[in-house]
């Protein structure tokens, strides 16, 4: 959690920052961050672009197109042509 002494406050650091954006932390120790982040603008920069990562990372709708593509069976490689047994050689005398 961040360090308060008389006067020196140290800021947060990037996983306090994400626990308290994932509501991971609660109660006095999330209202100590949040008031942090009221006082140092620093800290609320860097909390206001970890927003703007995470929302960039949730998941979007796929268009209709890729999906399509995505789910349809793979094409063999090469054309597959049917085996044929071998035949018994009868030999010739």
């Amino acid at each position: 959690m961040w360090k308060k002494s008389r006067e020196v406050r140290t800021c947060l650091s990037v996983e306090e920052l994400s626990a308290l954006y994932d509501r991971a932390i609660a109660g006095k120790a999330a209202e100590g961050l949040r008031e942090h982040l009221a006082h140092c603008p620093k800290c609320a920069r860097e909390f206001q672009v970890l927003g703007k990562l995470v929302t960039g990372l949730e998941p979007r709708a796929v268009p209709e197109a890729l999906l399509q593509k995505a789910t349809r069976p793979p094409r063999p490689a090469h054309p597959v042509t049917p085996q044929r047994k071998p035949t018994a050689r009868i030999p010739l005398r």
